[in-house]
């Protein structure tokens, strides 16, 4: 056991000298260890950060009718009939502009925006 400890002992010793003899290879291996050992950690942190933002997109594509300001209640219900009428779409919603406003608004951010578009304008 002593010889075995001594010949680990002298290999320790040995590998100091070397990475002491030569300073700037010694300091360019630990950099290039070190950026190989983060390189996962790094991909973990922008894959769950991809993961949070994919989760609030929509799978499905969507598409949105905008009306005319003067577009009465009925004329709306009576496009959105004939939208559900088509087999190629799944679901329609109406949206009155009262209730995009509010949603507009919920979303993070944008509260000022809609603030300034329901400003009279001098």
């Amino acid at each position: 056991m002593k010889t075995w400890l001594r010949q680990h002992r002298q290999a320790i010793a040995a590998a100091l000298g070397k990475l002491a003899a030569q300073k700037s290879a010694a300091v360019l291996n630990a950099a290039v260890i070190g950026i190989a050992l983060s390189l996962p950690a790094g991909g973990y942190a922008l894959l769950s950060s991809l993961r949070s933002v994919s989760l609030g997109s929509a799978l499905e594509p969507q598409l949105s009718v905008f009306l005319r300001a003067e577009t009465t209640r009925a004329a709306a219900d009576a496009l959105g009939a004939r939208l559900k009428g088509d087999a190629r779409l799944s679901a329609v919603r109406f949206v009155s502009r009262e209730q995009a406003l509010k949603e507009l608004q919920a979303t993070e951010g944008l509260g000022e925006v809609v603030a300034a578009l329901t400003r009279p304008t001098p």
